[in-house]
């Protein structure tokens, strides 16, 4: 079982959600955990303790204080963790990453035509398309077209 070992030191180097601490013992790696950094201004040159569990790899923070103040509670920001992988695979049974071969697939599966105007969007891509001669605005997203708009 682990038991809470306290740190002090100075910041070197701060990426994200780790940095390292220079101590007399030498170099550590403490982890925030994701997202943490975002409660502290941490910077190069500043004194601090840390108070944690010390990993082979790494140390984990679970209370900071930095240059004297009081003590903060190291909380991981759930909000901001990366969000897992989507499922792979779609009603085709391939990748439903929206590359422009996935697009062009699902666009001449529901019969348009004249699709090569596009415009990425974060969740979907916008098509200009052509269907029973008339112009389209097509949203095509990983799992299909959800939204077609008539366009004069």
């Amino acid at each position: 079982m682990s038991n809470t070992v306290e740190l002090t030191g100075t910041v070197e180097d701060v990426f994200a959600h780790r940095f390292t601490l220079k101590t007399d013992e030498g170099n550590k790696l403490v982890d925030l955990g994701p997202g943490g950094e975002r409660a502290l201004d941490l910077s190069a040159g500043q004194t601090i303790s840390v108070k944690g569990v010390d990993k082979p790899a790494e140390f984990k923070a679970k209370e900071i204080r930095i240059a004297g103040a009081e003590w903060q509670a190291v909380k991981a920001d759930k909000k901001h963790q990366p969000k897992p992988p989507h499922d792979k695979g779609d009603a085709h049974g391939e990748d439903t990453e929206l590359t422009d071969e996935y697009v062009t697939r699902l666009l001449d599966e529901e019969g348009y035509s004249d699709h090569a105007e596009r415009t990425r969007k974060p969740k979907h891509v916008e098509v200009m398309a052509t269907k029973d001669g008339q112009r389209h605005k097509v949203h095509v997203r990983k799992d299909g077209v959800k939204k077609v708009e008539l366009v004069d």
